[in-house]
């Protein structure tokens, strides 16, 4: 949708250093106006060509936005390139800045909590990443910029000057994977208005797995399923409620 060039003055300067020779060329008698653009205005100013353009346009030459403030080179600005450009007003209020510092360094926490559960399996499993971890990959990851989805799975990623296309959907799996390991018995609670019936919810996935839905011979084996399933879950709910902050009640809600 967009490109955006490296070095776009120093090609526009080219661009029109070769029309303006070429119009010079042409007639040394011809007489015709330099457009100078005002960057305090949106409409060009036409201006008489004499000593005030040079100064002019090297005054401008020496305000130019550097070349890696106008591309994707810095993931941890995360503004954006156009913030770039934007006059930011000093916050009035400290206390508003610290709150706010707070309350993203409290959810940082709770994303990835320090202390890691006590349990040898989980320990392993983290280990067992750890060890098979790419630090090529990882870096490409931890300080790239996400550019945009190219279709319905891969997404265009910059890394310095390389320009990646990434599976979001293998990505995602693997962050989620990582994140319920380093999460692990420090899950979040989400109260429903209306417990969930396990039966229900049991059946569903059931249903949602079968190849024929509809079929209705299968039927009665799939609700014997879901309740040797939802005994079985009401016999762990202490288990559930410790790991995985799920609380199951007496009647498999």
């Amino acid at each position: 949708r967009e490109v955006s060039l490296l070095n776009q003055e120093i090609i526009i300067e080219k661009m029109q250093s070769a029309v303006e020779s070429k119009l010079r060329s042409t007639s040394e008698a011809m007489l015709f106006q330099e457009k100078v653009v005002d960057p305090t205005s949106s409409s060009p100013v036409a201006t008489t060509k004499d000593s005030s353009i040079n100064t002019s346009a090297s005054g401008m030459k020496s305000q130019k936005v550097p070349v890696s403030k106008m591309v994707r080179t810095d993931s941890r600005d995360p503004a954006g390139r156009l913030h770039a450009y934007l006059q930011v007003k000093p916050p009035s209020n400290y206390e508003q800045s610290s709150s706010l510092t707070s309350v993203r360094s409290s959810i940082r926490q709770r994303r990835n909590p320090k202390e890691s559960v006590d349990l040898t399996s989980i320990e392993e499993l983290i280990d067992d990443i750890e060890k098979n971890c790419h630090s090529v990959l990882l870096d490409i990851v931890t300080h790239c910029t996400y550019i945009g989805m190219a279709d319905d799975v891969f997404a265009l990623l910059q890394h310095n000057t390389q320009l990646y296309l990434a599976n979001v959907v293998n990505l995602s799996k693997e962050l989620m994977y990582q994140q319920v390991l380093r999460r692990f018995a420090h899950f979040n609670a989400i109260q429903l208005s209306d417990p969930a019936p396990l039966l229900e919810l049991i059946m569903m996935a059931l249903k949602e797995e079968d190849l024929d839905p509809e079929c209705n011979e299968k039927d009665e084996l799939k609700e014997k399923i879901a309740e040797m399933n939802t005994e079985l879950l009401k016999t762990k709910t202490e288990m559930l409620e410790e790991y995985f902050c799920i609380y199951v009640d007496s009647d498999g809600n």
